[in-house]
């Protein structure tokens, strides 16, 4: 008997009986085995005339006490089919053996990051999730709910449907997997046409101190960054130091914002939440992810004089400051009072035992 190549079923197995009754002839079971994303029907046939299937759907070996194949029947879960034909005078056959793969269905992405690993785990994603950025480079895909995110790591182009940015997709399957401790999904089948589009995803502010690995994948905002790097950005991928901090800024290949002068002022970044390790990353999308951070006035420094009865607080003007809020006390520890918000560089009033003061430029 020749079969396929890579046939693997029938190792171990081999009926001869050399001036004996025939053998029948091993069932055929259909379709073919492996991860199904819909019910199949399942079918069998022999060429034995006569023979009679007997099949079981436990996993044990079939026997005459099994079940009589009379026609198709339904498969919607994990399943090992095994068959084997029966016949008078043949001996009984070899038996065939077929499994169905079925995905476990999961309600949110955050159920889906609490699963096991590994491509023997097969997951369904059933509900809707937002496409918050996807790019050619191993057709990646991160997708965000309101429970948390993922990154869909395609990287053999399983997914052929198109989408657009904030699209919703829904019916996601495959199986996850951690690259350096970023738990990713990889597709098993393609999925849907989008089920809904512009949606709106709201990044979530985070300081360089809070990232954690709950932020993987997510759409942030890290405010206030100064980076550690000169020149411009690549179009190759390329780590970002960060200046007083151990988080990385990693950046995607081929974006818009690369061959771009890397900001040299501190800068607000939408990104996606990454990890490599044990250390912290995030990665902007686009060069529209980069804002000006609001810089931060100096704190104005003051000269106290005292003539004629009268004290006068003065400071030189501070860049970008257009008010002055002049506090003061006569104990600071009972608090300060508002005694002037003006644009003026100074303040004057009626000399005391003792005073405080403090000046906030804005």
């Amino acid at each position: 008997d020749v079969y396929p190549r890579d046939t693997f079923e029938h190792l171990g197995f081999h009926i001869f009986a050399p001036g004996g009754d025939p053998v029948a002839e091993t069932p055929q079971i259909s379709p073919a085995g492996g991860l199904k994303t819909d019910p199949i029907y399942v079918t069998m046939s022999t060429t034995t005339d006569g023979a009679t299937i007997y099949y079981t759907t436990d996993g044990n070996e079939p026997t005459e006490a099994s079940s009589v194949y009379q026609g198709q029947f339904l498969v919607n879960e994990t399943t090992t089919v095994k068959a084997k034909a029966f016949a008078a005078g043949y001996i009984p056959s070899a038996t065939a053996t077929v499994s169905y793969q079925f995905p476990v269905v999961v309600n949110s992405i955050a159920e889906l990051r609490a699963k096991p690993t590994g491509d023997t785990y097969a997951f369904k994603l059933a509900t809707e999730a937002i496409i918050t950025y996807q790019n050619d480079n191993r057709h990646t895909k991160y997708i965000q709910d309101s429970t948390a995110a993922i990154v869909i790591d395609d990287y053999n182009g399983i997914i052929t449907t198109t989408y657009q940015l904030y699209d919703g997709i829904t019916g996601v399957t495959g199986y996850l997997n951690k690259y350096n401790e970023l738990l990713q999904f990889v597709p098993l089948a393609n999925a849907p046409a989008a089920t809904s589009s512009g949606n709106v995803v709201t990044p979530v502010e985070r300081t360089l101190e809070n990232i954690t690995s709950d932020d993987q994948a997510k759409l942030i905002k890290v405010m206030n960054v100064t980076l550690d790097a000169t020149g411009d950005f690549t179009a190759t991928a390329q780590n970002i130091n960060i200046v007083g901090s151990s988080v990385v800024m990693r950046t995607f290949v081929n974006t818009d914002y690369a061959d771009t002068p890397i900001p040299q002022t501190p800068v607000n970044i939408i990104a996606l939440g990454g990890q490599f390790n044990q250390a912290m990353q995030f990665s902007p999308r686009f060069l529209s992810d980069f804002e000006d951070a609001p810089l931060a006035l100096e704190a104005p420094e003051l000269e106290i004089t005292e003539a004629s009865g009268q004290i006068t607080v003065s400071w030189t003007a501070i860049t970008g400051a257009t008010n002055y809020k002049v506090y003061g006390s006569d104990d600071p520890y009972t608090g300060f009072t508002l005694l002037q918000s003006s644009s003026a560089l100074s303040y004057s009033e009626t000399a005391g035992s003792k005073r405080f003061y403090y000046v906030i430029a804005e």
